[in-house]
């Protein structure tokens, strides 16, 4: 028989400012969020809590966070976590994480460094999915915590499977096929042409003949060809420099959450935390020149969907280094934001602590989360010129965890 393990002793400490949950001189950890269990009791009511970087190369920001996750998860009962990254890929690490394998190395989910996976090739990743395999091993089936994929920039994964599905259901028809699969596989981060769409269109008729498929094949094999055309949409207008393919893919990556937390989850009742960048996991739209464009985020559709059963929690830092590909020089490495290149208007919050965990609902406490104000922009990507977007922080994230200096994530290649 299991037992339920709490990994760490949670004592509440409510000397708080009505605002700041969490002030502290030191980097914020899992000890600081225990002690403020009580402050953030609220937690459980939460369907969905999105958790985001602002820069995805740091390692500062991923322990905080990672922190974050492990109390979500030990002292607030969530079990889903659903990452910014590919549909089988991420099967492939939950089942590491719920398999009986004492402890999960890298070379067990990636043989080579890669450049489309990097942020999660760290050994702050792998600490958090090792504490998490621990955690699943002190607990019963039902109650062991999940990891799901879904991002759609990446075919190989869908393909591969579908390929695998017909080679076993129509080994016939995917001989006869096999150039056409092979090419689709080449052109991983390209859309794709006509003839190629008009394959997989077929295919996805010949699914609907295919006798002796039990529900769940069905809905898989299909779910996989939707990736397919999800991909090339995405790709299409983003190799045509279009302006939309960031609404594209947060629209996808949405859909895609909904179809794998409804149909595909093992634990379908659990609350879910979502962890990707901040733009992805924020609310608010953002606008472009003279608002005449608009870009809705994941975050944006889960909250018209959800409403307050979403929580989103953004990051931001003050000045440090962080692994990023530099635009300017398009090289991968360590960049470097200056003290004098910071942004302010978090450091305030905290009363001149240099770590701060804020909650942006207080809305009339805090009159600077009214205003525009500067919020880095980085993800995967630092472009030297254009450090940060200018947006209003309770229109976009419930909650915000500050941390003044960051260092670059301990990358594992």
């Amino acid at each position: 028989m299991f037992f339920a393990i709490s990994f760490y002793q949670c004592n509440s400490n409510s000397d708080i400012t009505p605002e700041t949950i969490i002030s502290s001189n030191t980097v914020i950890t899992y000890q600081d969020f225990c002690r403020r269990a009580e402050e953030l009791n609220f937690l459980k009511q939460k369907k969905i809590i999105g958790i985001g970087e602002v820069v995805h190369g740091s390692s500062t920001i991923k322990n905080i966070n990672h922190a974050f996750v492990k109390f979500l998860i030990d002292s607030m009962g969530f079990k889903n976590i659903f990452l910014e990254y590919e549909f089988h890929l991420a099967n492939k690490l939950n089942r590491l994480v719920r398999s009986n394998k004492d402890t999960i190395k890298v070379n067990h989910i990636w043989q080579h460094q890669s450049s489309t996976h990097w942020f999660l090739q760290n050994g702050e990743f792998i600490e958090l999915i090792n504490w998490i395999k621990r955690y699943n091993n002190n607990h019963e089936e039902f109650e062991k915590v999940s990891f799901y994929g879904i991002d759609m920039q990446f075919r190989a994964g869908a393909i591969k499977y579908i390929y695998d599905f017909l080679q076993n259901k129509k080994p016939k028809y995917i001989a006869y096929n096999k150039e056409k699969v092979k090419t689709i596989m080449e052109l991983e981060y390209q859309d794709l042409p006509d003839s190629l769409l008009i394959f997989i269109s077929k295919i996805d008729s010949l699914i609907n003949t295919i006798e002796n498929i039990s529900k769940r094949e069905y809905d898989l094999i299909k779910y996989n060809i939707n990736l397919l055309k999800q991909t090339n949409e995405f790709l299409a207008d983003k190799n045509d420099a279009g302006i939309n393919f960031s609404t594209i893919r947060d629209k996808f990556m949405f859909a895609n959450f909904e179809w794998i937390k409804k149909n595909y989850a093992q634990n379908k009742t659990a609350n879910s935390i979502i962890l990707a960048h901040n733009y992805h996991i924020s609310y608010g739209e953002r606008c472009g020149l003279f608002n005449i464009i608009c870009n809705k985020s994941m975050g944006g559709n889960i909250k018209t969907q959800y409403g307050n059963n979403y929580l989103a929690i953004g990051s931001e830092f003050g000045y440090g280094q962080f692994y990023a590909r530099n635009t300017n020089t398009q090289t991968f490495g360590v960049n470097k934001i200056l003290k004098s290149q910071k942004s302010n208007f978090l450091h305030n919050l905290s009363r001149n602590y240099n770590n701060s965990l804020t909650d942006l609902r207080t809305k009339e406490n805090i009159p600077l989360m009214n205003k525009k104000a500067n919020m880095h922009a980085i993800g995967t990507l630092f472009h030297p010129k254009r450090l940060y977007d200018k947006i209003t922080p309770n229109k976009h994230f419930d909650i915000l965890l500050y941390t003044e200096h960051i260092k670059p994530s301990s990358n594992l290649w």
